[in-house]
């Protein structure tokens, strides 16, 4: 059986650099990442509907009046994993019932129905190239500036 050995010249100055290209990238992508949730946020507070209030059957219902924009305030950005990723939307439960509406069944106790409503996708369409631009950029700038062609 045979050895063979092969010798690579230059690892440490490419392991260098790959650790530059990490730390940076990973700096400008959270940026990226932060910047581009909160404009999807934005988007989406700005085309959420606004409700009407809600009293009588309702307060009794749930034991509370429902005041208009509550389901606006409640669209938050939740970062994870070192501002990597991040989750946004609404946190009302009632939300994909405004985003996608309801359809009244059969039964003639449910009569009532709401159309869609959509406010999320359409805040995602808008932003949603941006950010995928965007990102291209941060990562394109950050292989140049470790030294990759």
């Amino acid at each position: 059986m045979s050895k063979v050995t092969i010798r690579v010249n230059g690892v440490e100055v490419l392991s260098r650099k790959l650790e530059t290209l990490s730390e940076d990238a990973r700096k400008a992508i959270g940026k990226h990442v932060q910047r581009s949730a909160y404009a999807l946020r934005g988007a989406e507070i700005k085309r959420a509907p606004k409700g009407r209030r809600f009293y009588g059957k309702v307060k009794e219902q749930f034991g509370h009046k429902q005041l208009p924009g509550a389901l606006r305030k409640s669209i938050r950005a939740k970062f994870t994993r070192g501002k990597l990723s991040a989750e946004i939307g609404p946190r009302r439960f009632y939300a994909p019932f405004v985003e996608y509406g309801t359809k009244a069944s059969d039964d003639p106790r449910h009569r009532f129905s709401t159309k869609p409503q959509p406010f999320v996708q359409p805040a995602w369409e808008s932003q949603g190239p941006k950010y995928e631009d965007g990102m291209v950029d941060v990562i394109n700038k950050a292989v140049k500036g470790a030294g990759f062609k």
